[in-house]
Formats: structure tokens, sequence, C-alpha cells
């Protein structure tokens, strides 16, 4: 391919709001693990100072740089070594995913007259006709500059339909500007555990009498819909009075969450395990798992209780009928109620759990295999960078630049 350095691998910048294990993140590790490194080579920088995956993105091939060391939230400081970066690699291409990496991304892009590929990840809500809101005032701030520099971004990549619809709608987006992607999974890698160990896990997690042992996996926020799945506990527990909860992750709400299960009398029916790196045996030893987000892109941990083979009971909300609308129990949203019969309608069918669970499996090995997705992904990097290279001419090389880059890459590892 040909690119500003002539033939050899295409190399795209890509700017992350942070490098913890959030499904982003996860995503990207595994799309740039199964991208051709002959093709492509990647810079990766993120906005925060959370970098738990950067060993995953070195052992990937990419090279990885905070931008952060000035202050997490400093603009101008962040902009200004993301444009200093990028003027050392001259990447063809620059890809944001998060609300902070848009604004870097694109007014870098700007600034340098390189190319941005946006993901968005999560549907855009549009409140009475105004800009986006994710509630606190300074999501709505950083939605808003969103909103304002969307058409800084050559192309979207949205990671479902559902996505793709509200970005049209919120954005004014056009159609043929966006190209959907789907959230993978590398189901090669996902190996049962041994049935003894499960044991162990789910008496480590519950109370040895516990059943159905209800999952939900995502931070404990708004979005996330937890707070209507602990309402719901008094009435599941009148039915099925060993039931038990694990809301596995972490956020603002757990206080919340807490006092709400207090109040309702169904404390000793609920956990909170905090953030686990066990996601998968805690799947596998899980009875059914709960999703009842109010808005979604895809949702990671819906794929990985889908490709566990779990039966899934979920919120009716576009991208969750998308993804698991076939194979899943869903309900309105914000209904303790539905959500409620659907968990003792859904624990009182166990004859039917193989064939949903298999009807789950089929489904993710179709439409999410990360081997499929990142070709996918591949192409549209090379599609949209074969688009510029024969419009847009390159600016001239700074002197040194192999040997700066190369010193870069030596402090940053």
């Amino acid at each position: 391919m040909k690119t500003r350095h002539g033939v050899g691998p295409l190399r795209v910048l890509h700017v992350m709001d942070g490098l913890g294990t959030g499904g982003a993140e996860v995503q990207l590790a595994l799309l740039l693990r199964h991208l051709p490194r002959d093709r492509f080579e990647h810079i990766v920088c993120h906005v925060a100072p959370r970098a738990e995956l950067a060993p995953r993105l070195r052992e990937a091939g990419a090279s990885v740089f905070d931008l952060s060391r000035h202050g997490r939230r400093s603009l101008v400081s962040g902009i200004a070594r993301l444009v200093h970066l990028a003027r050392i690699f001259r990447p063809v291409l620059i890809h944001t995913d998060g609300l902070y990496a848009n604004l870097y991304g694109r007014i870098a892009g700007t600034i340098l007259r390189v190319p941005v590929l946006t993901t968005v990840g999560n549907t855009v809500s549009v409140v009475a006709g105004r800009l986006p809101t994710w509630g606190a005032r300074w999501h709505f701030a950083l939605a808003a500059a969103n909103a304002i520099t969307a058409r800084g971004s050559r192309h979207f990549l949205a990671i479902s339909d559902a996505v793709r619809d509200s970005l049209i709608r919120a954005y004014r987006i056009p159609a043929g500007k966006i190209t959907v992607v789907r959230r993978g999974l590398d189901l090669r890698l996902l190996h049962p555990a041994p049935a003894s160990s499960l044991e162990q896990l789910r008496r480590d997690v519950a109370p040895a009498e516990a059943w159905p042992l209800l999952l939900n996996v995502g931070r404990l926020t708004r979005q996330k819909g937890q707070e209507y799945l602990i309402r719901a506990l008094p009435e599941i527990r009148r039915h099925l009075p060993r039931v038990h909860l694990l809301l596995v992750g972490e956020g603002p709400l757990e206080a919340r969450y807490r006092e709400i299960a207090a109040q309702a009398g169904a404390a000793g029916a609920v956990s909170f395990p905090g953030r686990r790196p066990d996601v998968g045996p805690l799947l596998q030893c899980a009875d059914i798992f709960v999703f009842p987000s109010l808005w979604e892109g895809t949702g990671v941990s819906l794929l990985e209780a889908m490709a566990w083979g779990k039966p899934i009971v979920a919120s009716r909300i576009p991208a969750i009928v998308e993804t698991a609308g076939s194979v899943g129990r869903l309900v309105p949203p914000r209904n303790p109620s539905a959500l409620a019969a659907a968990i003792v309608d859904v624990a009182g069918q166990r004859d039917r759990w193989a064939d949903l669970g298999a009807a789950g499996q089929r489904a993710v090995d179709a439409r999410f295999d990360i081997r499929r997705n990142a070709a996918e992904f591949g192409r549209l990097l090379e599609q949209i960078a074969t688009g510029t290279s024969a419009t847009a001419a390159p600016p001239p090389a700074p002197a040194g630049r192999s040997d700066r880059a190369a010193d870069l890459r030596r402090s940053e590892s």
C-alpha cells in the first residue's frame, strides 16, 4: 500500500480516553492483535493516565504514549503533545474513540490536515431536539463539544446499526460517512474452567444455597440500569426465595445501590464484588445473565454471556434487540416488575436453557468473531487512507524523523 512514507505499512495514530479495561479499550487491543503487521503500524495515545492495557497493545506491536503527563484534563498541553507526536510519526490516519479523544484527535487532524476516523460506541441520545446529554454538566459539555466538532471527522465507525441510526438522527451525519463494524470476541480464547474450580468460585462469591445466581457485569452507573434490577429483587424473592444477584463492576453509584438494596429489604440478596479479572469463570458459574441497560452500543459483557451459553434477560432497547433479540428475554427498560417477571419465568424453564444458550452461541459465532471484525476494520482503514493519499500531498518529513520516533518509543517503554 502506498502511504505518506511511500510503500509500506499504513501508519495509524489511535487516540483513546484511557487504556483501562473497558469495552472500547479491550476491543482496540483485540483489533490490533488481529491486524497483519506487514500492512499496519500503530501508535496509541491515551488521554487519561490509566494504562492497564498498554502491555497488551505493545505485545500487538503498537507504540504507546501517555498524553496525561501534564494533567488528565489539560486540553492545551495534551493536544500540543499529540500534534508533536503526529508530526514525528506522520500517520496517514487518526482514529479516535472517546469523548476526550475525539476532541484531541479532531483538533490535531485539522491542524495537520490528517483525516480522522471516529469510533462511536454508544447510541447518541437527543433531548427535546437539543445537543446530546449524558446528564452530568461536564459530560454535557464534552458531548456538546463532540457534536460541534463532529464534522471534523472524515468518517465514522459505528459498532452497531443502532449506533449508526442514532448518529444520523442526532448529528445529521450522512449515512455514507458511517460504516458499521461490530464489536468482537476472540472465541478461540474461551476455554471452559474445570467444574471443581467453578463450584469453588460460586461458593466464594455467593451463599451456598443461592439459586438462581443472577449476574450483571458493568460499571455501576445510570446507563447500566442496575438500580431497576435491585428494585426487582423483592418481587423475585417472593417466587425464588434463594435468588442472589452479583453486580460485578465498580462505579460512582455503588453506595447508592447498596442503600437502595437495604431500603428494599434485599441487602442480603445482592453482592458487590467490585471489578474482577475472572469474568469468564463468573459467567460460567452463574445461572442467568441480566443486562438492564438504558442505552448501549452493543454491550461486550452481553456478548460474552451469549458466547458462554447463558440464558439472557435484558432491556428491550435498539442495540440489545439487534444483538440478542432472537435469543434473549427482553423487557421494557426502567421496569422492575417486568424484569422480575422475566427472570422468574426464565428460571422456571431450566429445560430450555441449553437451547437458549446454543442459540446465543450461534449468534456470536455468526456476527461477533473478532477475526471477521478486524478484517472489516482493516479494510475501512485502508479505504480511508487510499482516498486521502490520492488527493492530499503529504507534508515534508521533519529532519531525523525516524531516529526521533525510535527514541520516543524507547522512552515510553
